[in-house]
């Protein structure tokens, strides 16, 4: 959370309007050409939510918007030249908060932290959308295979 703190108040020094904007940037830029959907579920938003950033997006200039050829009904996004010079201007910003906040922590202990959570990251990253409607139980018991009784 204190990441977020100060990726909050370096993004206020930047074109874009809140820290989320940068996600999507990067996840448009990385996926090449996605569907609205991947955006959202790669960035773990609401649709709702999701679609009024990319919407945000769209009227800043810096993504489009385009009829995915295979499925009508769906509608792909890629950065304009503008959203990638926006998006270039925040990983300098995001490398600098990187260096700030770990400096000090050697390329040892930060790869161990990764090997620590990398496993959990990965199991959870695809589930939690099967998991959306669901009551806390029931993902509780099928994650662990305990219940509260246990």
């Amino acid at each position: 959370r204190i990441y977020g703190v100060y990726l909050d108040i370096a993004v206020k020094e930047l074109p874009i309007k809140q820290a989320e904007e940068f996600y999507f940037l990067s996840i448009i830029y990385n996926l090449k050409q996605p569907k609205k959907t991947e955006v959202i579920y790669h960035t773990v938003n609401e649709l709702s939510n999701g679609l009024n950033i990319i919407n945000s997006l769209i009227k800043q200039g810096y993504v489009t918007e385009e009829s995915d050829q295979n499925d009508k009904r769906s509608k792909r996004v890629s950065l304009t030249p503008a959203g990638e010079g926006v998006l270039m201007m925040c990983y300098k910003e995001v490398r600098r908060l990187t260096e700030m906040m770990f400096f000090d922590v050697s390329p040892d202990d930060i790869n161990i932290c990764i090997q620590l959570l990398k496993h959990t990251e990965q199991k959870f990253s695809g589930k939690w959308l099967l998991h959306k409607g669901q009551s806390f139980d029931a993902i509780y018991n099928e994650i662990t295979g305990n219940t509260d009784d246990e």
